[in-house]
């Protein structure tokens, strides 16, 4: 039997969005999803240190005793990351 997934998920207020954050327990990822986020297609995230406009996503991945942490800025975000941020963002815009 599978753990039960919990998402822990904050997006940061810029650009005239407003600040976000939710708990999602018993999350079902799709395919693409676990595999973009939690195995082998990991989300890519730029090293770069200066100064940037836009949000910040953090998202916190927990199922059992394990744990994975992604940080990703507004331009970290590509077509195979976006449909989990636009999922979460729509469910606490509906909160």
């Amino acid at each position: 039997m599978t753990e039960p997934l919990t998402i822990d998920f904050h997006r940061s207020a810029a650009r005239g969005k407003p600040e976000l954050s939710g708990r999602f327990t018993d999350f079902m990822l799709d395919p693409d999803d676990t595999r973009v986020w939690l195995d082998t297609e990991r989300p890519y995230v730029a090293t770069r240190r200066e100064a940037r406009d836009g949000c910040v996503y953090e998202l916190t991945f927990r199922r059992g005793g394990e744990r994975r942490r992604v940080v990703l800025h507004d331009d970290d975000l590509d077509a195979r990351t976006m449909p989990l941020i636009q999922r979460l963002v729509s469910l606490c815009d509906h909160r």
